[in-house]
């Protein structure tokens, strides 16, 4: 599996940022939180203690720099007083940023543990869909936008938005290829 890190002292990492999706109805990823992916978002600052990093999501816009583009991404966070990562979907929305603060968690996994996410586009009704299927369980998240260009680009690891990461942190990332009734399905 490839790994995705966020390295000490920067923001972050993005992987295929300029491989064009054109058109995809639906991709997913494989998604392993290494057992050292420890890292608390901003830990000297009270306000942003609680906030959610990045691992990853498609951006809409035919603009491959443009952050804040209609997007969906899987938001999550280490939270240690149950030693475990959160979940939750993250969303760019016609301009505007849903970064999840104040939002409870969709669910919590565990530091080692794999679990399918993905994502499915249905360009005429204009919506994307975020599947989380952690432990048998499914948990979609549908959010509806005024434009949705056919055009994508990978979103990678996003850590700290204007505080650099405090320490390292890595996580395995990796493209499901093979669906088997809609679900996916290991080779």
């Amino acid at each position: 599996m490839p790994t995705q890190k966020v390295k000490q002292g920067q923001y972050n990492f993005t992987p295929d940022f300029f491989t064009p999706r054109i058109g995809v109805t639906k991709i997913g990823w494989w998604v392993t939180f290494s057992k050292n992916c420890n890292y608390i978002h901003a830990p000297n600052n009270a306000v942003h203690q609680k906030s959610w990093l990045k691992w990853g999501g498609l951006s809409f816009d035919l603009n491959p720099f443009e952050k804040h583009a209609n997007s969906a991404i899987g938001g999550f966070r280490y939270t240690p007083e149950i030693d475990a990562i959160e979940v939750l979907d993250y969303w760019h929305i016609d301009g505007h940023s849903d970064h999840g603060i104040g939002r409870e968690p969709l669910k919590s996994v565990s530091l080692g543990e794999t679990f399918p996410w993905w994502l499915e586009i249905n360009y005429e009704q204009k919506t994307i869909a975020q599947v989380f299927l952690i432990r048998n369980q499914k948990i979609v998240k549908v959010q509806r936008f005024n434009k949705l260009p056919k055009i994508s680009w990978q979103v990678g690891a996003w850590a700290g938005g204007q505080i650099p990461a405090t320490q390292d942190m890595d996580f395995d990332f990796t493209r499901i290829i093979r669906w088997v009734n809609g679900l996916p399905a290991k080779l």
